[in-house]
């Protein structure tokens, strides 16, 4: 379906409404397609990345953001082929000498201001000759 993502989307939820993380702990979750009808994917996948951040401002006050991959697993959910609205399981295994998140204030995990290390899930279903669905969440590892 060429226009899909008019009326189709993506969501991650994870097992339990879980946020945090420990290092050797079993992150489980489940992608949820929401879709009327069906959509033609070349790829469908969801990628548990962890990254470096910073963001600093220029001088002419516009934000200059930059992000460093530090590690990366990704899980695929299914080839290429049509996809009806579901849900696809996923597991992934925190490494056990992950690096912590950092956040820029204790008091704040959401800030995104300054530096530090975040760990989040990406899920991209690849959708010829039409816009991709993604859908992000963030987990933090202590």
């Amino acid at each position: 379906m060429v226009f899909s993502f008019l009326s189709s989307k993506i969501s991650i939820e994870l097992e339990g409404n879980r946020a945090e993380y420990k290092p050797g702990e079993a992150l489980k979750g489940k992608v949820k397609l929401h879709t009327f009808g069906k959509v033609d994917a070349r790829k469908f996948h969801v990628v548990l990345c962890c990254a470096e951040w910073m963001s600093g401002h220029k001088s002419d006050n516009e934000e200059e953001a930059k992000e460093v991959p530090l590690w990366k697993k990704d899980f695929v959910l299914g080839e290429k082929g049509t996809y009806r609205a579901g849900e696809w399981d996923f597991e992934f295994k925190v490494p056990p000498e992950s690096i912590p998140t950092i956040a820029c204030e204790p008091c704040n995990k959401f800030c995104q201001k300054g530096a530090g290390v975040k760990w989040f899930l990406h899920a991209q279903m690849d959708v010829p000759s039409s816009l991709d669905l993604h859908a992000y969440k963030q987990v933090f590892v202590y």
